[in-house]
């Protein structure tokens, strides 16, 4: 039984011989073949809550978009967060390399980053895009 790996590089004609081909062009072939057929969606980082009844805590952890915030699955964690004591510790070194690879930061998780140091940029704005409320005597008029 052939694997999917094999179909796709008779497919594209590529030899599967290492030898064959340049070995650097031949990595990046592979890794080609894991990101698009391995792991099919966008990666996330973002915050998981962890705290019991009225004492948040957060994990900040790599997971697939396509995942819940309450799932529990993910791939690695990052750091964490406790709200109450205000304590944060974060690895920057794997947010780092996470954010190199193509994961994108969730809205609350780069305002936090960016409060520790972590990333460079501005705070984003995490609250609701509503329409500008219109005062009572205007709404009158019209």
């Amino acid at each position: 039984m052939e694997t999917l790996k094999t179909r796709l590089l008779k497919k594209w004609r590529i030899p599967s011989q290492p030898e064959a081909i340049n070995v650097d062009n031949y990595m990046v072939i592979d890794v080609f073949l894991f990101v698009c057929y391995d792991n099919p969606h966008m990666l996330k980082i973002r915050l998981q809550r962890i705290g019991r009844r009225n004492e948040p805590a957060f994990r900040l952890v790599v997971t697939d978009s396509k995942n819940g915030p309450q799932s529990g699955k993910f791939l690695e964690i990052l750091g964490s967060f406790t709200v109450k004591s205000d304590l944060a510790n974060f690895k920057k070194d794997r947010i780092v390399y996470w954010m190199g690879n193509g994961a994108q930061v969730s809205d609350t998780a780069h305002n936090m980053l960016v409060k520790q140091g972590i990333i460079e940029g501005r705070a984003k704005n995490v609250l609701s895009k509503k329409s500008p409320t219109v005062k009572r005597k205007d709404a009158k008029k019209k």
